[in-house]
């Protein structure tokens, strides 16, 4: 063991560094330290290592870890204050005297003969690594500072107290620490407020020094003597630390309970000059008796149903005391409801009210503790839980197809308190691969919906619910649930016999529902010659097995007219076809040209074929000249009569030649009976066009002069006359 003062942060880093590269290592020496040597014994929960060479006893394992070779957990690191602070609340092995080692007692932990780690064998290597002592030291570089031990490479260490290192701790009388530091021993007092007490009464007790401590002190109480009977207890406040500068500290809130009579207290120490805390015993205190309690339960209970619990005091209470119920034994579940109730001062009884138990089962052991005045030893009880039977009914979509995913629904009897998983098994039907997924049903709620359940094989699969929780439930019945298994097809469905022109409706049937909307469109796959109209597209929606094309038309007549329809989508569906007759009932329709009564010889006009009823379906006309004067029909020649209409027109109807024609429509679609009427046209000369005179424009003086001379010449001629 190498005792070194290292004043450079930067090396200590290094230093780390360098060590964290290297491997474990056991070491095989076991001689202890030099001029102290020893062995060392393992306690019977091999959690405490003691050394014969100073008496001492330390952790096996560094806080946070635990375990045979300390594997389980990671080690935790502290803060110097942290450390002395976590040593005090310490419990290992079930003492609660456990301090940080001083420099000496450090020491211990080391082999002179082995280096990386250079902990003795006694320890796991997991235990090896840099831990606090208790030992400060105020080296110039590194100012408030402490003595730190690094077991791998077998070195001891001045850092800041505010660095971050790892601890195992010791119990024991404190041994001598070495003339590592100059600071004095410390003489702790122990002073109580009072000289005698009741029950779980709180007190202070004054923590005092001979002289104001150099580093901080950490005090932590403990009962040093007591009378005969059961183990005594500490509870409350038990700690406090004395300051640098400072001669005292108080713990304030003290509890003390046990048998009757007198007690002194000691103390464990952290921290403290380098060369040991001595600890005087404390003045005798007097612990008065006081009242015990006794729990009353019912004999037995049903399962998540709520139940009274009574607590009862030997004698009224002197202040409010408050107990907490809590379970110590018997089956697994969870102690819920009312688990607080408070005897009220004068008062000898309070009840925890609507209190539950998540499990069932015979032997529920019950305690209370109080948490509140004064320290009130109780007696527990035992009942028994009726366990709560809970059905659980399973359902299904009636079919689905082959590897498509399908859902399934779970229904349970009765809520419960806390949420639980379902699932299901294949339990019948044929071979092939079943993948169930899962749902949770939430706490308070009775289902639960799993979605993309698949089935690889055709057939009726038999599914079995399973339930999943971290609570204990009693399952009552179990509710199969199946589903047919089926290759996708489809079905047409139409009348037997429908009448020509007359709309109808086809139906179309999945094999198993779709998860996704599926469109199909109807056709004429044989059959009487005709042309199929109306609604020829239906889609079958999500989840559901059929859809309808509806006011289908055919426009033929005969029978056997076979109808199939295909899907506008991937994957491809098989549709058995339909088969219907076709009765022939064709439309009569009386067609008659509108047309004006003359017409100009190669000039537009329009032709308006008028229908005596609406058609049922579109029908396109043309028209031609039946007699007339030899010319040329030219510009338009037919239009069409739409669906439910009762006429069109032809615009820009010409004509080549002079007289009366006469104009007849034709059609050559069937399915129907046309009669046409004919319209006559007288066709003229187009009209001759005047021509125009153009009269010259003489400006307005010469017009004036023009007057003056025809007055001059029509005077001379009067003249002449006369």
């Amino acid at each position: 063991m190498k005792i070194a003062k290292i004043y450079s942060r930067a090396s200590a880093l290094i230093l780390a560094a360098a060590i964290s590269t290297l491997g474990f290592a056991a070491c095989v020496s076991t001689i202890g330290p030099v001029g102290n040597p020893g062995t060392w014994t393992t306690d019977a929960s091999g959690e405490i290592l003691t050394y014969s060479g100073n008496g001492l006893s330390y952790t096996k394992c560094q806080l946070g870890t635990s375990g045979a070779n300390c594997a389980t957990g990671s080690a935790q690191t502290f803060t110097w204050q942290g450390a002395l602070q976590a040593s005090v609340v310490a419990r290992i092995g079930g003492f609660d005297d456990w301090r940080l080692p001083n420099l000496q007692e450090a020491v211990a932990l080391m082999e002179p003969t082995c280096e990386f780690p250079a902990l003795s064998a006694a320890f796991p290597a997991a235990s090896g690594g840099q831990q606090w002592t208790s030992t400060t030291s105020g080296t110039v570089a590194v100012g408030d500072g402490a003595w730190n031990i690094n077991s791998f490479a077998g070195v001891a260490t001045v850092i800041a107290k505010s660095s971050l290192r790892s601890v195992l701790l010791v119990r024991g009388s404190s041994t001598p620490a070495g003339n590592f530091d100059s600071l004095p021993a410390a003489n702790v007092s122990l002073t109580p407020s009072v000289g005698s007490i009741g029950q779980a009464a709180p007190f202070n007790v004054v923590i005092s020094t001979g002289s104001p401590v150099t580093s901080l002190l950490g005090v932590s109480l403990s009962v040093l003597s007591q009378p005969s009977g059961p183990t005594a207890s500490l509870t409350g406040s038990v700690f406090c630390s004395i300051p640098v500068g400072s001669s005292s500290c108080t713990v304030t809130g003290v509890q003390l309970s046990g048998p009757s009579g007198g007690y002194t207290l000691g103390a464990s120490t952290a921290g403290g000059p380098a060369g040991g805390v001595t600890v005087n015993a404390s003045p005798t205190i007097q612990l008065l008796s006081g009242p015990t309690a006794t729990l009353t339960a019912p004999a037995s209970a049903n399962q998540f149903s709520p139940f009274n619990v009574v607590l009862t005091m030997t004698s009224p209470a002197t202040v409010d005391t408050t107990f907490e119920l809590a379970q110590t034994g018997g089956p697994g579940g969870v102690l819920g409801g009312g688990l607080f109730c408070t005897v009220a001062t004068g008062a000898s009884t309070c009840t925890f009210t609507g209190t539950t138990f998540s499990g069932y089962g015979n032997g529920l052991a019950l305690a209370a503790g109080t948490i509140s005045g004064p320290n009130v030893p109780v007696t527990g009880t035992t009942m028994n839980i009726v366990g709560l039977p809970i059905d659980i009914v399973m359902s299904s979509q009636a079919t689905s197809q082959v590897g498509m995913a399908f859902n399934v629904i779970f229904n349970l009897s009765a809520a419960l308190p806390f949420p639980v998983t379902m699932s299901s098994q294949q339990v019948g039907g044929p071979a092939g691969t079943f993948t169930p997924t899962s749902c949770t049903i939430a706490a308070g709620a009775t289902f639960c919906l799993s979605f993309g359940n698949t089935f690889s094989a055709v057939g009726l699969v038999v599914m079995e619910p399973l339930l999943t929780t971290s609570g204990n439930v009693l399952i009552g019945t179990k509710t199969n649930a199946t589903i047919e298994i089926v290759n996708q097809s489809a079905t047409l469905s139409a009348p037997a016999t429908v009448a020509q022109n007359t709309p109808f409706n086809v139906t179309l049937t999945l094999a198993a529902g779709e998860l996704t909307n599926r469109t199909f469109t109807l056709a004429r796959a044989s059959g009487p010659a005709g042309t199929l109209g109306g609604g020829l597209t239906c889609t079958v929606t999500a989840g559901n097995l059929s859809c309808t094309f509806t006011g289908v038309t055919f426009t033929g007549a005969g029978n056997a007219l076979e109808l199939t329809a295909t899907v506008g989508s991937a994957p491809a569906i098989a549709v058995t076809n339909s088969f219907t007759n076709v009765t022939g009932v064709p439309l009569s329709y009386t067609i008659s040209p509108v047309v004006p009564p003359t017409a100009s010889i190669n000039t537009p006009f329009n032709v308006t074929l008028q229908s005596t009823l609406p058609v049922a379906f579109d029908i396109p006309f043309t028209i031609s000249v039946v007699s007339g004067t030899g010319g040329t029909l030219g510009g338009g020649s037919g239009c069409t009569i739409l669906t439910g209409q009762t006429s069109c027109t032809i615009t820009g109807v010409t004509y080549s030649a002079l007289g009366s024609i006469t104009l007849i429509a034709s059609t050559t679609v069937q399915g129907a009976a046309f009669a046409f009427e004919q319209g006559a046209v007288s066709i003229v000369a187009a009209p001759v066009a005047a021509v125009a005179v153009s009269v010259p424009s003489l400006p307005l003086n010469y017009l004036l002069l023009l007057c003056v001379m025809v007055g001059f010449v029509a005077a001379i001629r009067r003249k002449q006359s006369a």
